[in-house]
């Protein structure tokens, strides 16, 4: 994505974005709703998990490597060219539309992929807090979730020695209340349970008749 203009195969990173949204799904046991999904896309620092989504990361990604690299692209190359191609203006201007005003980082911060990326992260967590914003409570645990010590257990190093361990149960259970699919991931995690213990009722129901 630094290097070539794949923000153009959108259907392509939504097909990406899917498959890594199913295997989030599988491993959190929990359907992700859209909300969810957009939160999670958001750095911990802002209440999400990290996961970067491509259909929204393609365009900062690319830009931010055209500008890191333009100042000595621009003394190698001959004047005649420029890697401020049609590429990069497309990109830009597709950029624009996500905003109004149009609004882009500083030239001089340009080079930095997280810049464009805040501006993004801002947009989704206000959008986050508008869809919340009939529920005090909902209001409130986006809030929580983008304050700065809520997020600090997923920066903890997973060591059973210094018990900062989490078991796969547990920490289903924390990511699906940051992202309030608690609901959704307690009843699938009884719906497994009772799978499990149906397997055992019948693997000792096997062993009994043999």
């Amino acid at each position: 994505m630094r290097c070539a203009p794949a923000y153009r195969r959108r259907g392509l990173l939504v097909d990406y974005d899917d498959a890594l949204k199913s295997t989030m799904e599988q491993l959190l046991n929990c359907a992700l709703s859209p909300h969810s999904w957009l939160q999670s896309f958001l750095p911990l620092k802002s209440g999400g998990l990290g996961i970067r989504q491509v259909v929204h990361t393609a365009i900062p990604c690319f830009l931010a490597s055209v500008y890191a690299c333009l100042q000595h692209s621009t003394s190698l190359l001959p004047e005649a060219i420029s890697i401020l191609d049609v590429d990069v203006e497309d990109a830009k201007d597709e950029w624009a539309l996500h905003f109004q005003p149009a609004v882009m980082p500083p030239e001089e911060v340009r080079r930095y992929q997280d810049e464009w990326e805040a501006l993004l992260f801002a947009i989704a967590l206000q959008q986050l807090l508008s869809a919340a914003a009939a529920s005090p409570a909902k209001h409130a645990r986006v809030l929580l979730a983008a304050s700065l010590e809520s997020g600090l257990w997923l920066n903890a190093l997973p060591s059973p020695h210094l018990g900062t361990h989490l078991d796969n149960e547990s920490f289903r259970i924390a990511a699906a209340l940051r992202l309030d699919e608690w609901h959704t991931a307690a009843r699938n995690e009884t719906t497994t349970q009772r799978r499990r213990n149906a397997d055992e009722i019948g693997r000792a129901s096997c062993r009994e008749r043999v």
